[in-house]
């Protein structure tokens, strides 16, 4: 649980077909563990600003998850979350 809100993104999008994603993600900016909470992921990627994917995790319907982002250089980085209830698309920025 994180110490106070301005670390984490509390998001709900509208995605194809009126399905709602609801997605916690702290801390943000992250380090190396970036904590994902969404019902039934399916996959997680994060994206450089020029659109190429960097990290791509499977995941099996998992609800909660901790994304190692200790190799990526410091910056603003797309993380894309899928599940069976729709996808979205969060910035995130990575700072050591």
């Amino acid at each position: 649980t994180p110490d106070n809100d301005s670390d984490y993104v509390m998001a709900e999008v509208m995605s194809v077909g009126e399905k709602y994603l609801n997605a916690r993600i702290y801390p943000n900016p992250v380090s190396d563990q970036l904590n994902i909470i969404a019902e039934d992921m399916t996959n997680v990627s994060v994206y450089n600003l020029v659109g190429q994917k960097v990290i791509d995790c499977d995941v099996c319907n998992a609800d909660e998850i901790s994304l190692d982002v200790d190799i990526l250089n410091d910056g603003v980085y797309m993380l894309k979350i899928s599940s069976s209830r729709g996808e979205m698309m969060q910035k995130i920025n990575v700072r050591k």
